[in-house]
């Protein structure tokens, strides 16, 4: 599965919102534990395997980050 598609699936379901010439963005996050209360919004096998692989690119995203920024002070004053 291609990024892009996993980016429709998402705006599909109400999670990502873009507009030309601007970011995608999320305009909502599904609860942690789907709940029981029969209210049908329950997510698709497929939407719960993406949203973990964007939870785990998030916290590499945020290793790198911090990783740069460590660099970025390290080489401050070369």
């Amino acid at each position: 599965m291609t990024v892009d598609r996993a980016v429709d699936i998402l705006r599909s379901e109400g999670y990502l919102g873009s507009r030309q010439g601007s970011r995608t963005t999320v305009i909502a996050v599904p609860e942690a534990q789907p709940d029981d209360s029969g209210d049908g919004q329950e997510q698709s096998e497929e939407f719960r395997v993406l949203f973990g692989q964007l939870q785990e690119i998030r916290g590499q995203i945020q290793t790198f980050a911090a990783k740069l920024e460590e660099l970025d002070e390290r080489t401050k004053n070369l």
